[in-house]
């Protein structure tokens, strides 16, 4: 049970990882992307400073591909 919860928290600090990689994908993190952003990674329990932390070193090539098919498809659910 207690790796479960571990191998939840690292998929769903990734998926904010990769929000944040697409966001930046154009070049800019509009504010609907940064309340998205936000959101998600307060729901992790994640410090504003912590968020900002991140968006200033994720780049499109930080992306991660979760590793089976159901979390591939809530992910790209997600992001879509």
């Amino acid at each position: 049970f207690m790796l479960t919860i571990f191998e939840t928290k690292k998929a769903e600090k990734n998926h904010l990882k990769n929000l944040i990689a697409l966001a930046k994908a154009d070049g800019q993190v509009s504010p609907k992307e940064m309340e998205i952003i936000s959101s998600t990674g307060e729901k992790l329990g994640l410090k504003e400073s912590e968020i900002n932390g991140l968006l200033e070193v994720i780049t499109i090539n930080d992306i991660t591909v979760p590793s089976n098919d159901s979390d591939r498809f809530d992910q790209i659910f997600g992001l879509v």
